[in-house]
């Protein structure tokens, strides 16, 4: 079956072969605890060499991955170890996903992720600029000394459809939260 919380991804025929052949087990169901490692260490793996790929092309670009905001929910849901990612040099950063429009679970959150910041690597809270939150919210990450944020989506801030003219938010946001 499926953890409550896990998706119901690497439920195909490859990934099920795979699986059986490298553990020994012959269902994910027999070993539950093995396919969650299994499938976390085909994550990390599949970062591991993208990482080796690219800087061996271009070993100064800097690698960033979109991640769920609170590392320990990450690694446990979403298989998302990317502190220890950060920690072995596949990433160069992590944007965390911390999208609420309440500033004390976006505090708690962003604080919870320094607090486990490796000791390379950049820590950066995403925030949506779908609230009215945003210039609180960067205040915020100015207040804790993150280095940065990142805000989604674009099409809140400029109108795509219309010669990518600033909307309100870009423009309140460009005289400064």
């Amino acid at each position: 079956g499926i953890v409550k919380g896990m998706g119901n991804w690497s439920y195909d025929p490859v990934s099920l072969a795979r699986f059986a052949k490298e553990t020994g087990v012959a269902a994910p169901a027999l070993n539950p605890a093995k396919w969650a490692q299994w499938r976390a260490d085909q994550i990390t793996e599949t970062t591991r060499k993208i990482s080796e790929r690219v800087r061996k092309v271009r070993p100064n670009l800097i690698i960033t991955a979109a991640v769920v905001a609170d590392p320990d929910d990450a690694k446990a849901t979403k298989y998302q170890s990317y502190v220890e990612w950060m920690q072995k040099g596949y990433l160069d950063a992590a944007i965390t996903m911390n999208y609420t429009p309440d500033n004390e679970v976006f505090t708690r959150k962003s604080r919870m992720l320094l607090n486990q910041r490796p000791k390379r690597g950049w820590v950066v809270p995403g925030m949506s600029l779908g609230t009215d939150k945003v210039a609180h919210q960067i205040g915020i990450t100015r207040n804790l000394k993150t280095d940065g944020f990142a805000c989604f989506a674009y099409a809140r801030l400029f109108d795509r459809d219309n010669g990518h003219t600033p909307r309100p938010l870009a423009q309140e946001l460009a005289k400064g939260p």
